[in-house]
C-alpha cells in the first residue's frame, strides 16, 4: 500500500467507523465489534507509517488543489507521528472500557456516545504544511 494511501485512509477511518457504529446501533455485539475494529485498523494504519517517517521521508496525501499553490494536503511529520501513535494505541483499550457504561440499563444513548467517540480523530487540526 503507498504511504499516500495510508495517510488518506488514517484520516478517513474514525468517520467510517462512526458512520458503521450507528449502523449498528440496533446491535450491541456488533456495535462493539465495530469499535475494536475501527480502534485496532487505525492503530495498524499509523503503526505503518513509522517505518517511512524514521527513514526520514515526509509520507503526504494531497487531496485536491484549492488554488495555484493551495492544496488539501496532510503531511506525516516526526513529532506528529509520535503523536498518532500515542494517541491510536491508547484508542484500542478506550474502546473496551467504554462498553461497561454504554451496557448499562441506565444508558439509553449508548450508540451516539461510542459514536461520538470516533469523530475527535477525524476532526484533528493539523499544522499547514507550505
Amino acid at each position: 500500500m503507498s504511504e499516500a494511501l495510508t495517510v488518506t485512509l488514517a484520516v478517513l477511518v474514525p468517520p467510517a467507523g462512526a458512520l458503521l457504529i450507528g449502523l449498528a446501533r440496533r446491535w450491541p455485539n456488533l456495535r462493539e465489534s465495530v469499535t475494536v475494529a475501527t480502534s485496532v485498523l487505525l492503530f495498524a494504519l499509523v503503526a505503518s507509517l513509522v517505518g517511512p517517517v524514521q527513514a526520514g521521508a515526509m509520507p503526504r496525501a494531497t487531496w485536491f488543489t484549492l488554488l495555484p499553490g493551495v492544496d488539501l494536503a496532510f503531511a506525516v511529520e516526526p513529532l506528529g507521528m509520535l503523536f498518532a501513535l500515542i494517541a491510536s494505541f491508547l484508542w484500542i483499550p478506550t474502546a473496551f472500557y467504554a462498553f461497561a457504561p454504554t451496557r448499562s440499563a441506565t444508558r439509553p444513548a449508548s450508540t451516539p456516545a461510542l459514536r461520538s467517540r470516533w469523530a475527535p480523530p477525524s476532526a484533528w487540526p493539523s499544522p499547514p504544511t507550505w
